[in-house]
């Protein structure tokens, strides 16, 4: 269902799928802590209109938070250590970044988180 009917954008439809009663009702106290955040994101897609932009952007960003960039050409073996951040493009238009845990050991394991951002 739409939010767009009645001809009023703004106009919630009504009806058991859309009821409020049980929720707390956001004031704009509530709401105004999240503008910052909002106006962040805001600019950080303005910014990245695209893939390439967005790893761009992100890049700056985790050099900046000190990451070391590594070749994805060449292995990892011996580079990496504990508390280490890294990370690595391909075609400048994806990005995989990450960070070695402080008391990682060989054979421990790890994990892994991932996302996708996609411009268009």
């Amino acid at each position: 269902m739409s939010l767009v009917q009645g001809g009023n954008f703004f106009e919630r439809p009504s009806g058991p799928r859309w009821s409020t009663q049980g929720l707390h009702p956001l004031t704009m106290k509530d709401i105004s802590e999240y503008i910052p955040f909002a106006e962040k994101a805001c600019d950080f897609f303005t910014n990245s209109p695209d893939p390439y932009h967005s790893v761009k952007n992100n890049v700056d960003k985790l050099e900046a938070a000190g990451y070391i960039q590594l070749s994805k050409r060449d292995p990892f073996a011996g580079k990496l250590e504990p508390g280490g951040k890294y990370y690595y493009t391909f075609n400048k238009t994806t990005l995989v970044a990450f960070s070695v845990g402080h008391k990682y050991q060989p054979g421990n394991g790890f994990k892994i988180i991932g996302g996708e951002f996609n411009g268009s």
